[in-house]
């Protein structure tokens, strides 16, 4: 994916170029509190870091850009800085954005965190969604469910700490 040299690596980028590119991300809300990102984005450039841009709204057709469809659902930015271009997921950016340090690059070594998403949504970028944790636990949220019971009362079987937003 680079166009120079190694590349832009994911420890290489800064918390504020990450809050740079999350802020520049189109979004859509739903009932969850999600910030659910939308398909389009093409890059600008925000100083000697670019970022994506807002999609072009089809006016005559009158439709919102749908969220992204990629073959596992999860997004990935192509972001450009320091004469380099590399793909990331939308949710490292938010990690990185929070502090979080140590992931892999996309396609790189395997590393023994995750980017977890409380919300089980995988195009949700909040920062109160996203969660760095070991790779068992974040795949363990994968059976967590909200049913329910017939008296009416929501229940689930989330026993996670922070626990699941269902």
């Amino acid at each position: 994916m680079s166009s120079s040299g190694a590349g832009l690596k994911l420890q290489d980028i800064t918390r504020e170029e990450a809050c740079a590119t999350l802020a520049a991300v189109p979004w859509t809300s739903n009932a969850k509190g999600c910030r659910l990102a939308l398909k389009g984005t093409r890059c600008l450039t925000v100083t000697s870091w670019e970022v994506p841009e807002h999609p072009i709204f089809d006016t005559a057709k009158k439709k919102k850009p749908k969220a992204p469809s990629h073959s596992n659902g999860y997004i990935k930015l192509k972001v450009r800085g320091r004469g380099a271009r590399q793909e990331f997921y939308l949710q490292q950016l938010a990690a990185i954005a929070q502090g979080f340090t140590g992931l892999a690059d996309v396609g790189g070594h395997a590393s023994t965190h995750e980017c977890s998403h409380l919300c089980h949504e995988v195009a949700c970028f909040n920062l109160n969604h996203i969660v760095v944790e070991p790779t068992l636990v974040n795949k363990s949220r994968n059976k967590c469910v909200k049913l329910m019971c017939a008296c009416g009362h929501e229940v689930t079987n989330c026993t996670h700490q922070p626990a699941c937003i269902l």
